[in-house]
């Protein structure tokens, strides 16, 4: 919604967001696979995963104020960039642990890992619309 009248920066973030969704699904019949659990609420699974919210900036004002204007582009690439580096890590480090050890967990890894490269890759591309980002 913040991307509202950027309609290709809006289909590039909700292309992302798909696979994202699409890896979630992918990842928790794994976990089941290798005897692992998941918490019941979705709070605690998100409390224990490596990379934070993606949180969109709270514009103040000068005067400390909540600014009620609407978001800059910029502000929200960054937002996505940085999330997209965070699962890059997480990634990174999955490969690590699985490589060698578990080859269809290290596969599955390596493709998301991938997927968010170029994520990555596309919201960098953006950015260099938006050079004050």
């Amino acid at each position: 919604m913040h991307l509202a009248g950027e309609e290709d920066y809006k289909e590039i973030t909700e292309d992302a967001r798909l696979k994202d969704r699409a890896h979630s699904e992918l990842v928790v019949p794994r976990i089941y696979e290798l005897e692992g659990s998941l918490p019941n609420d979705v709070r605690d699974i998100a409390d224990r995963a490596s990379c934070p919210d993606a949180e969109v900036p709270t514009p103040i004002d000068d005067d400390g104020c909540l600014d009620t204007s609407p978001l800059e582009v910029e502000d929200i690439l960054e937002v996505l960039l940085e999330a997209e580096r965070c699962a890059i890590r997480t990634w990174s480090e999955i490969c690590d642990m699985t490589r060698g050890a578990d080859p269809r967990t290290y596969d599955m890894a390596q493709r998301i890992l991938n997927e968010g490269m170029d994520h990555e890759a596309w919201f960098i591309k953006i950015q260099g619309e938006y050079p004050e980002a």
